[in-house]
């Protein structure tokens, strides 16, 4: 009989070629513009949000991008040690959350797609955790396959 070995990859073989590669986190503010798709006035109660907030003049845009990359290459052991990026927010989903709450019917109807496709990525690459507490909300109660 003829034995067939498969060579493995050591990990470090697979770590570099992950799409996680890349810190997606650690984008200057100067590269984060707002999707082109919406519209002036939706930008302008994005602007007021921020403002009203006290947040950075770009930190909805950031939350925006980091929750991409979170959607891209969940890393849910953050959520449990305490990485915390949009204060006085949990986190930027909680951010762009409260984004959605509190824009008007029209903007939150060019924002909410946006959302959406990446909340259904987030959960196309994660999976329920049954040992996160449920008062949590459903983005942090989920873990990586």
């Amino acid at each position: 009989m003829l034995e067939v070995f498969m060579p493995r990859r050591s990990a470090s073989q697979i770590r570099m070629q992950s799409s996680c590669r890349r810190r997606w986190y650690l984008v200057p503010a100067s590269r984060v513009p707002l999707p082109t798709s919406l519209s002036t006035s939706t930008e302008h109660q994005i602007r007021d949000f921020e403002r009203r907030h006290g947040l950075d003049s770009d930190q909805v845009a950031r939350a925006l991008l980091r929750w991409t990359g979170w959607a891209r290459c969940p890393r849910p052991d953050r959520w449990r040690y305490g990485w915390q990026f949009s204060p006085p927010f949990a986190d930027d989903r909680a951010l762009l959350e409260a984004l959605l709450a509190e824009l008007r019917r029209p903007a939150r109807r060019q924002l909410w797609p946006i959302v959406a496709t990446l909340d259904a990525r987030y959960r196309a690459v994660t999976v329920p955790d049954p040992f996160t507490p449920a008062y949590l909300p459903w983005w942090r109660r989920r873990t990586e396959l």
